[in-house]
């Protein structure tokens, strides 16, 4: 259990003593927890957004919904996203590179990606408020945050770690934890939405692919940072699926 409550402490907001865990180095074995985590996180967004569908029209309330989504892991992995775009769109060499994207400043090229990432989250969730009913929208929500930090574990298969950071501490590229990750995914998706279970299993694995790929041509590996990008595509690619 204290593995849990480690990954809980990680990937959110929600308080958690630090009694109920012990210290983050060498904490691999918490990586298991994070699709849990993510379900958890996905069932407090369904919550909210039931709440304030039927109080709120269709563009506040995807406004409302994309600031908890960011807000439940206190926007972490937005700003993985903002580092990665100062670091990649930089034209530099892979050490330089490292360099900018450990920077607590925040370029240019880092508030665009910010923005680009945060806009199309927000048109898909409005795209899926307009398609389906509140009850079908809100089941949706709550697969999210559960892809989003099921492509965590993705792309750390997918890529090795580089540096000292957080993220080193946690990373895990176990082959029998990502098989049982694949099928959780598979299982919840299929409990849910059986018709959408191929294109978003296909979608996912896509863009985690790419964008491991994307980030070992640039840097020769992943970072924490990585990771915050890797969370934000699997919870776009999710929403994308429905959409397509």
């Amino acid at each position: 259990m204290k593995s849990f409550f480690l990954a809980l402490s990680l990937l959110s907001r929600i308080p958690v003593s630090s009694k109920l865990y012990t210290g983050i180095k060498n904490s691999e074995s918490a990586t298991v927890y994070f699709p849990l985590v993510g379900l958890i996180l996905g069932g407090l967004s369904t919550v909210f957004a039931y709440g304030l569908g039927s109080i709120l029209p269709n563009w506040p309330l995807a406004v409302c919904v994309t600031i908890f989504l960011g807000a439940l892991s206190g926007f972490l992995h937005l700003d993985g996203v903002a580092d990665c775009g100062d670091g990649f769109l930089s034209s530099r060499p892979a050490e330089r590179i490292l360099e900018i994207m450990k920077d607590p400043r925040i370029g240019a090229m880092g508030t665009l990606s910010l923005v680009f990432v945060v806009l199309l989250k927000l048109s898909l969730l409005i795209s899926l408020i307009q398609k389906f009913d509140l009850q079908t929208f809100c089941l949706i929500l709550l697969l999210t945050p559960f892809a989003g930090r099921c492509a965590l574990l993705w792309h750390m298969r997918l890529t090795p770690v580089l540096g000292e950071g957080l993220g080193k501490s946690f990373w895990n590229r176990s082959l029998g934890m990502q098989l049982s990750n694949f099928m959780l995914y598979g299982l919840v998706n299929y409990f849910l939405f059986p018709e959408y279970l191929l294109i978003n299993i296909a979608i996912q694995l896509s863009v985690a692919i790419l964008w491991s790929l994307y980030s070992k041509s640039k840097i020769s590996g992943g970072t924490g940072d990585t990771l915050g990008v890797a969370c934000e595509i699997g919870e776009i690619a999710l929403l994308t699926a429905f959409i397509i």
